[in-house]
Order: C-alpha cells, then sequence, then structure tokens
C-alpha cells in the first residue's frame, strides 16, 4: 500500500495544532535582506528617569504589578520597542 506524500500546504496546515510556525515564512520579515532600521537615537538618562521610577515603586504595589519596568521605549517604534529588535527597561 503506497503513501501519499502530503502537498507543501497540507503539510503547513498540520502545524498550528502542534503550536509551531515554520520560520523560513516569516524570516525576511525578521531579517531583511538589508537593514531598514526605524528607532531614532535615543538617550535615557537615568538621572531624569530616577524620580518617576521611585515614584512609581510608591505609587503600584507589588500586586498591581509584578515587576514595575519603566521600558525604555523609542519615539517611532512605540512600547515596547527600545531599538528595532530589543527591548530595555529599568525596574
Amino acid at each position: 500500500m503506497a503513501t501519499s506524500t502530503p502537498t507543501e500546504a497540507e503539510y503547513l496546515a498540520t502545524l498550528s495544532s502542534q503550536n509551531v510556525s515554520p520560520l523560513w515564512t516569516v524570516l525576511k520579515k525578521m531579517v531583511p535582506p538589508s537593514p531598514n532600521p526605524r528607532a531614532v537615537v535615543t538617550t535615557w538618562p537615568y538621572s531624569v528617569l530616577r524620580p518617576s521610577l521611585l515614584q512609581s515603586g510608591t505609587l503600584v504595589t507589588a500586586e498591581e504589578a509584578e515587576r514595575r519596568v519603566m521600558m525604555l521605549v523609542n519615539p517611532p517604534l512605540g512600547a515596547p520597542y527600545t531599538t528595532d529588535t530589543i527591548y530595555a527597561g529599568h525596574q
């Protein structure tokens, strides 16, 4: 008895039930062939952020937010991005 080989579309359709997705279908989106950064040069001086960071510790309880983190947000990218590929914050 011969078994048939599934088509690529049939194969791909089976993957979502396993909670996986093939990287090769989105790799160009994640790693473009040439750099296309949208982030701009931005600084977050700790001396400027420190008062707000300390204030969050008195205003927001651990029950309200497990981690009181001030995200370093790059203006054109929006939260949670610090750069095109990195998230950073002060805790």
